[in-house]
């Protein structure tokens, strides 16, 4: 296990129209109040997790949906989520489940596919920041899927989705699994 994530949705409240945003909690130590992993590291890196975590998501929200999603603090805080585990760890509060301007975002499908992918980003980031080796983000869904059939044979069409978020992201190729009527799925092509 590289590392931990845990995922809270009670960020506070407002009695206005405010949105409450996006916090992260990070613990600096463990119940033994030691400040490095058993595999060696500084328990320091969860602020840096925290941080990657946090940015990417603000980042990605205010690119795509809401330009004033408030980016809220890295919280060094002592919570078991963010203390007990033996790899690098944060605790995310995306949103207030209990403010409604939080909940116009969070109960919107492409809302939760642009934070969940942000996370992705993130965690992928920080673990190649830690080795120090290059990363790519797996491209987007393809758009326009169709197919034209002429007698026995289909073809296949589509668009690449391009990631104005991700230069990573860009497909180079794609894999295409077919199976016959009655047998297994093949290996791609």
């Amino acid at each position: 296990i590289n590392l931990s994530m845990a995922f809270h949705s009670d960020a506070g409240t407002y009695l206005d129209d405010r949105i409450v945003g996006t916090l992260m909690a990070y613990t600096p130590f463990d119940n033994d109040n030691k400040t490095t992993y058993p595999a060696g590291g500084s328990r320091m890196c969860n602020r840096d997790l925290a941080d990657f975590i946090q940015g990417q998501i603000v980042e990605d929200i205010q690119h795509t949906m809401c330009p004033t999603w408030p980016s809220r603090r890295l919280w060094d805080s002592n919570y078991a989520e963010s203390r007990n585990p033996k790899v690098p760890c944060a605790l995310l509060e995306l949103l207030s489940h209990q403010n409604y301007a939080d909940m116009v975002y969070g109960l919107e499908p492409q809302f939760k596919f642009i934070v969940g992918r942000a996370i992705y980003k993130a965690m992928v980031k920080f673990l190649h920041a830690m080795d120090g080796t290059p990363y790519v983000i797996q491209p987007l869904p393809v758009e326009h899927f169709g197919m034209d059939r002429k007698g026995n044979q289909v073809n296949l069409h589509w668009d690449a989705q391009l990631d104005s978020l991700e230069e990573t992201a860009t497909p180079t190729y794609y894999i295409v699994y077919t199976r016959e009527e009655g047998k297994d799925w093949d290996n791609g092509q």
